[in-house]
């Protein structure tokens, strides 16, 4: 990701090329927009998603860019269109959402524990309750309740 970032900004910032730059890492591509706006734009294949009777899905590439990042990488279904085996997609289907149950459990664990610090922090004779402290717990408390 670091390598990626470096890249990037080197290529803005020294050579000024018009680049196609193709990244996994939605937090690079948002933050260097927002520092670059008038050098960086975030686009993404168009694509309209049709769900199959069997549970998989189909998605059509439109070749047509659209402004923005998109929602999510397609790799399996690159892969189907690029014919690769059925057995093969559904593995990796099965590994890419395991894959992401357990950076989801991981993400709400670390809110969990953000929270006990929070709480523990407002109830100790340390540290008074203030207004950040009590905002970031909403916060916390909102995003956890959202599915």
């Amino acid at each position: 990701m670091a390598i990626a970032d470096a890249v990037l900004h080197h290529l803005v910032e020294n050579i000024k090329c018009k680049t196609l730059f193709i990244t996994h890492y939605p937090l690079i591509a948002s933050a260097l927009e927002s520092r670059f706006p008038l050098d960086i734009q975030n686009l993404h294949m168009g694509y309209e998603e049709v769900s199959r009777v069997d549970g998989t899905r189909e998605i059509i590439f439109l070749y047509r860019l659209t402004s923005g990042m998109a929602s999510e990488s397609f790799g399996i279904e690159c892969g189907r269109l690029a014919g690769l085996p059925e057995s093969l997609l559904t593995v990796a289907s099965k590994s890419s959402s395991d894959l992401q149950h357990s950076v989801q459990g991981r993400i709400k664990r670390k809110k969990i524990c953000r929270s006990v610090e929070l709480v523990n922090r407002c109830l100790t004779l340390e540290g008074t309750p203030n207004s950040e402290a009590i905002y970031e717990l909403q916060n916390i408390k909102q995003s956890m309740m959202d599915p």
